[in-house]
This record gives C-alpha cells, structure tokens and sequence, in this order.
C-alpha cells in the first residue's frame, strides 16, 4: 500500500511538473514578446519608445534571459503564490484576478443551478416515460441543457481571462 501511494505522489508531482511546463510554453506561444506588443499599441496610438526604452523594459520584465532561467524564476514564484504583476495595469496579477473571480463564481453557479433545475425534472421525467418517440426527445433535450451550462461556465471563464490578459482575447 506504501509503494503504490509513493508511484502515485511521484506521478502527481511529474503530472504538475508537465503542466507547468506547457503552461509557460502556451504563455509564450504568441509571436514577439510584451515590449513587441506594447510598441505596436503605442505605434497604434501614434506613439513610440526609443530602442534604449524597448530594450531595459526587456531586462525588467526578465525578457532578455534565457528560457530556462525564465521558467525557473516563473515556476518559483507560482510555487509561492506570487502571479507577478500585471505588464498592462502594473497591479499584482492576483488583485486582478481577484476582482473579476467573484463574478465568474456568480454566473457559474448560476448556470449550474439553472441547468440542473431544468434537467433533473426532464431526466426524471426521461426515466419515468416508456414511450420511445418521447424519451429520445427529452433525452436529447436534457443532454443539451446540462451542455449549455458547460458551455456557460466555460465562457464566463474565458471572458474574465479575457479581461486580465488581452492575449487571451477571443
């Protein structure tokens, strides 16, 4: 019993391990960096930096160092709770979450909620019900209720994401 708790925290930590490690390459999957993306917003606005300005925003943000060592500070700090700051509103990345994270939680559990008050009484009735015609009829109905919800959940999340990291931006 010993042994197989020991494989499964060893699986549970290289599990983590993998995520964390494809979660850092999805970040930074997008082409150029943050300093590429914020000359392009300024040139947007008609504004500009110089290559001085580009390049020590680089060397503050930690940009300019390899990606191991990137991985490493980054890993550490999420290992600690600390999201970092925010490159758009300079503001602690977990304040920003914060704020939005109560909102999502409301209309997650209010889809929830909702899709489990009008599915349950159709499965009820679904399980209830012998004729054939009608039972596929509310089956497929209550499947796509409960999916809808999902879905719900699902862009209820991506909005608030959306909202904090413009990248994510659908």
């Amino acid at each position: 019993m010993l042994m197989y708790i020991v494989r499964r925290l060893a699986l549970a930590v290289v599990t983590c391990v993998a995520i964390s490690i494809q979660t850092f390459i999805i970040i930074r999957l997008p082409p150029g960096d943050f300093v590429d993306a914020y000359i392009a917003n300024l040139a947007f606005t008609r504004s500009s930096i110089t290559a001085e300005q580009a390049q020590a925003m680089r060397a503050e943000y930690g940009l300019d160092r390899p990606v191991y060592v990137r991985y490493a500070l980054w890993i550490s700090r999420v290992v600690e709770g600390d999201l970092g700051v925010s490159m758009i509103w300079r503001r602690p990345v977990t304040e920003a979450v914060g704020d939005r994270l109560w909102l999502t939680k409301v209309i997650s559990f209010a889809a929830l909620f909702l899709t489990r008050i009008i599915a349950l009484p159709i499965g009820i009735y679904n399980a209830s019900s012998t004729s054939p015609s009608c039972l596929s009829f509310w089956k497929i109905r209550s499947t796509e209720i409960i999916n809808t919800g999902s879905i719900l959940d699902s862009t209820a999340a991506i909005r608030s994401l959306s909202s904090i990291c413009p990248i994510a931006a659908p």
